[in-house]
């Protein structure tokens, strides 16, 4: 299963298989486009996966309302005990989820973005992050 964004977006891709789905953000990740990317993870939703996997080693901005559907998508998949799992997560993303706390309610599977984490100091991480913006 494939789904196309917009041209600007460099079309994420989403593939799936048995019990496991995996969907690619490239690009921004903001109120622009957050309602077509809910939209799409929602069809996956529906398939309960047991994990679903969010790669965003691509994204080059997110913003409050991309959060927010972060958000969203981890209650849907742990309404029916499935398994969020947001991996390759770009360094700008990283330090956002960081300071934001959130870096704590998601599970990240990249031991490299951990340690990006650990490696920056509090004034590097402002600086990083409002870079992003």
């Amino acid at each position: 299963m494939s789904f196309k964004f917009p041209s600007k977006l460099e079309s994420p891709q989403n593939m799936s298989s048995s019990n496991h789905a995996k969907y690619k953000v490239i690009g921004r990740m903001d109120c622009n486009i957050a309602i077509q990317i809910r939209k799409e993870i929602m069809e996956i939703i529906v398939t309960k996966p047991d994990t679903l996997r969010i790669e965003m080693k691509e994204v080059q901005f997110i913003d409050s309302t991309g959060l927010s559907l972060l958000v969203l998508i981890l209650k849907k998949m742990r309404a029916y005990d499935g398994r969020l799992i947001l991996c390759e997560i770009s360094e700008q993303v990283l330090v956002l989820l960081e300071i934001t706390s959130l870096d704590r309610l998601f599970e990240l599977d990249s031991q490299k973005s951990i340690t990006l984490l650990s490696e920056h100091s509090e004034s590097d991480r402002h600086c990083l992050y409002s870079s992003a913006g």
